[in-house]
C-alpha cells in the first residue's frame, strides 16, 4: 500500500506460546505451565498452545515437583505475590514470567474457564472441586490473552490429570536413566534409540508414555496387545507405515487452522493427511483385532 499502514503489537513470541515450526521441537510437546499455592495445595497447568493440550491438576509439592520433570514445560507462569514462595521449592526456571495478583482469584478463574469452554460449570472436566487447579489454569489461559494470543478455539477442553494412573519419575531418576537427554555430549538417551516414529504425533506419544509408566494392569495389557498384533502381521505392520507417512502433524496443523495461522502449503499437507486417514481407517478395519478396528 501506498498509504499509511496501521502499526501495533499483534503477538508476543515466548517459549511457552510459540507454534512456529521453526522453534518447536517437532518430536517434544510445548508446554507452558502455571502455578498455583493455596492451603497447603498446589496447583498446576500444563497447556499446550501447538496442539491445544490443556491438563491440570492439584496435589502436595513432591508430587507436582515430579509432574514438572515428567511434562518438562518450556515456560512458567504464577502470580508476583507467590513468586518468592515458587522460587524457594522450585528454583528459578529458565523462562518464567508474573501475573498480576487479580489473576490468579478464584471468581476469576471459574468464569476465565466456562468463558473459554463455554459452559455453565466445570463438572464435566472433572475439575470442579480442585480449586488450585481452576485458578492455575485460568493464569495459562490469560497469559495467553496478554501476549495476544486471541485465537484459542482448538483449545475445546481440559483434563484433569489422574495421579493415581502413573508412575511419576522425580528429575534425577528421568536424568540419570537417560531418557530423553543423554548426560554427555556424545552419548545417546532412550528415547534416541527405540524411536522409530513415523510422525511428529508418534514421537511426542512415545515420549509421553515413557515419561509418564502407566500403573493400571489392564491399560498395560492392552497396549501390550496392541503392539503384538504389529509384531505378529508384518504386512498390517507395513501398510499402517506407509499411509502414516503420507500423514503431517495434524494436531499442530489444525491448531494453526484454528489460528488462522496456516499456510497454503500447510493446507495441502492436510489435504493429504485427510485423505491418508481414510485409507488408515479401512486398513485397520480389516484386521482381525478388535482393538485397532475400533480406532
Amino acid at each position: 500500500t501506498k498509504t499509511i499502514v496501521k502499526r501495533g503489537v499483534t503477538e508476543l513470541v515466548t517459549p511457552g506460546v510459540s507454534y512456529n515450526d521453526k522453534i518447536l521441537e517437532s518430536n517434544e510437546s510445548n508446554y507452558l505451565a502455571s502455578l498455583y499455592h493455596n492451603d497447603g495445595s498446589w496447583g498446576i497447568a500444563f497447556l499446550d498452545m501447538s496442539t491445544g493440550d490443556f491438563r491440570c491438576t492439584e496435589g502436595e509439592l513432591p508430587l507436582i515437583q515430579k509432574m514438572i520433570a515428567s511434562f518438562r514445560p518450556k515456560e512458567y507462569v504464577f502470580s508476583k505475590a507467590q513468586s518468592k514462595r515458587i522460587s524457594e521449592h522450585f528454583g528459578q526456571f529458565k523462562s518464567q514470567q508474573l501475573l498480576e495478583d487479580w489473576v490468579y482469584q478464584y471468581a476469576y478463574a471459574e468464569e476465565r474457564l466456562q468463558k473459554q469452554f463455554k459452559t455453565q460449570n466445570l463438572k464435566g472436566f472433572g475439575i470442579q472441586s480442585l480449586e488450585a487447579a481452576i485458578i492455575a489454569s485460568a493464569g495459562a489461559l490469560h497469559y495467553l490473552e496478554q501476549t495476544h494470543h486471541h485465537q484459542t478455539a482448538h483449545i475445546q477442553e481440559i483434563k484433569r490429570i489422574d495421579d493415581s494412573q502413573f508412575v511419576w519419575l522425580d528429575g534425577f531418576t528421568i536424568r540419570n536413566l537417560e531418557l530423553v537427554r543423554p548426560i554427555y555430549p556424545e552419548g545417546k538417551s532412550l528415547l534416541e534409540i527405540i524411536d522409530q516414529s513415523t510422525t511428529p504425533m508418534g514421537s511426542r506419544l512415545l515420549q509421553q508414555w515413557m515419561l509418564l509408566p502407566l500403573k493400571d494392569l489392564a491399560a498395560i495389557q492392552n497396549r501390550l496387545e496392541t503392539v503384538a498384533v504389529f509384531v505378529s502381521d508384518l504386512e498390517l505392520l507395513s501398510g499402517v507405515q506407509r499411509e502414516l507417512k503420507e500423514v503431517g502433524d495434524l494436531q499442530r496443523l489444525c491448531s494453526k487452522v484454528a489460528l488462522r495461522r496456516i499456510n497454503p502449503k500447510e493446507l495441502l499437507q492436510l489435504s493429504r493427511s485427510l485423505k491418508a486417514l481414510e485409507s488408515l481407517k479401512s486398513l485397520l478395519g480389516k484386521s482381525n483385532a478388535p482393538r485397532l478396528q475400533a480406532q
